[in-house]
């Protein structure tokens, strides 16, 4: 086979693949719009995705308006592409839900610790202010009461693997026990006479 031959057929093999291409740059990328859509609808259905990677599948429902427009634009090989990533990008979600379900987790763990010890302090505070809390103290502890059962609850919540929930109510919970504790430090400022 000739130099000359082999040229024909180089050029031959380029013009078909060429061809091929430009036919399907030519046709709506319908089929990969359908993917994309029930890729992020099955995806949407997973509890986790919707508490966790909420974000990656928005995201993936904007790439995917945006392939719409472009297909609509005529522009299918930029609408292709715009739906191959939305699909792509949705089928990550349950990957990036479990990964921020376990950050969550972490939090939660945290957040509960952080709670038990401000609820400790609080409760510190209103023993040591004695009469100087005067009627108020019975509210004080009632507020601390509710901090203890919204810990309770968080652990509980994080037992069965509510990790935003947990961490939810520990947080709840640190903030009644910093509104006592700052209560007390205004009931017992140097120079308030004791409640009778």
């Amino acid at each position: 086979m000739g130099t000359t031959h082999r040229s024909v057929v180089l050029i031959a093999a380029c013009g078909l693949l060429a061809g091929l291409f430009a036919a399907g740059c030519s046709r709506a990328p319908k089929k990969e719009i359908d993917r994309a859509q029930a890729t992020i609808d099955s995806v949407k259905a997973i509890e986790d995705v919707q508490l966790y990677a909420a974000d990656q599948v928005a995201a993936a429902e904007q790439e995917l308006a945006s392939a719409r427009q472009l297909s609509q634009e005529k522009n299918y090989l930029a609408a292709r592409l715009a739906a191959m990533k939305a699909d792509s990008m949705a089928r990550m979600a349950p990957m990036a839900a479990e990964q921020g379900k376990a950050q969550m987790g972490a939090e939660a763990e945290k957040s509960i610790t952080d709670a038990r010890t401000t609820i400790g302090d609080a409760q510190a505070k209103l023993t040591r202010a004695g009469r100087k809390a005067g009627a108020g103290a019975t509210a004080l502890k009632g507020m601390l009461d509710e901090a203890t059962s919204d810990v309770s609850a968080a652990v509980e919540a994080q037992g069965r693997g509510a990790s935003k929930e947990a961490n939810d109510k520990a947080q709840a919970a640190i903030q009644k026990a910093q509104m006592v504790s700052a209560k007390v430090d205004s009931l017992t400022m140097p120079g308030r006479p004791a409640a009778r």
